[in-house]
């Protein structure tokens, strides 16, 4: 395979649609209750910051902070303060409001235009750690994933003989969010049982898929978000900091290749 010579530049990064609005970054907490960002008549009482936003006593968090990088994402000095404007004013709320708040107030968005809350809760947590900010005490202890429970449905069993040519992509059929939670389960037990890494939780963006012959599984795919580093792709890529950043999401990995033991094929993987 040759080495590419282009990275093609992804779509430009979406305008914060409070762009404007944004003259005082603790502005953004004049329409957060109900309304998407930039909905300023949405029904919602205006939340004094002056007045209420460390009003509770105790100690006070820092108030301005330097730029930083979390989750591949540059805060700048603003948006760290108005983040801090937000948790301070709605300490009352469970971290993931927070996360969608803080969100919707920067626009910080997926490829697909859903909220990153799930990476927000973790850049918040960092800023807590570091005393950046202080968020509510967690309302629920942490929970451990409960071990997957091996049953007769993912038994070893014999296969119709077939041959590679007989897979096409009509073997293909995707099991995330497929809306048939069995499905998925049974998927998540193939995996636990017979890959060598088990199940794992998946982490941030990920689908799954079955493929199958005359119904039946014959193997489990997976594929999840790039890791944000890896010196030996990046250096083989050859791109800068600001190319990665635009590009990875143009990058997936295959965090798990399963063909079922009993199925002996030549050349199906």
């Amino acid at each position: 395979m040759n080495s590419p010579t282009h990275i093609p530049s992804a779509p430009a990064q979406r305008v914060g649609r409070w762009e404007g609005i944004l003259q005082h970054p603790l502005m953004p907490l004049r329409a957060f209750r109900y309304g998407r960002v930039g909905s300023i008549h949405c029904n919602c009482m205006e939340v004094s910051i002056r007045e209420s936003a460390y009003s509770a006593g105790g100690s006070t968090p820092e108030q301005r902070s330097d730029s930083i990088t979390l989750r591949g994402r540059n805060f700048s000095s603003d948006e760290l303060s108005t983040i801090q404007a937000i948790v301070a004013a709605f300490a009352d709320e469970h971290r993931f409001a927070l996360s969608k708040r803080v969100c919707e107030a920067l626009d910080w968005r997926q490829p697909n235009g859903r909220l990153k809350d799930r990476s927000c809760r973790d850049v918040l947590a960092r800023l807590h750690n570091r005393g950046i900010l202080r968020l509510p005490a967690p309302r629920r202890p942490a929970v451990r994933r409960q071990p997957i429970v091996l049953t007769g449905a993912t038994a070893p069993h014999s296969a119709r003989a077939f041959s590679a040519s007989d897979i096409d992509t009509t073997s293909f059929s995707i099991v995330t969010g497929a809306g048939d939670p069995r499905r998925e389960q049974l998927w998540n037990e193939y995996v636990e049982r017979y890959h060598e890494l088990g199940f794992g939780v998946p982490l941030g963006p990920h689908i799954k898929y079955f493929v199958e012959f005359d119904r039946q599984p014959i193997a489990c795919l997976a594929f999840g978000g790039a890791a944000w580093r890896v010196e030996a792709r990046d250096r083989w890529i050859g791109w800068s900091d600001e190319e990665r950043a635009r590009n990875l999401r143009f990058i997936v990995n295959n965090t798990r290749f399963l063909i079922l033991p009993w199925v002996e094929v030549p050349n199906l993987a």
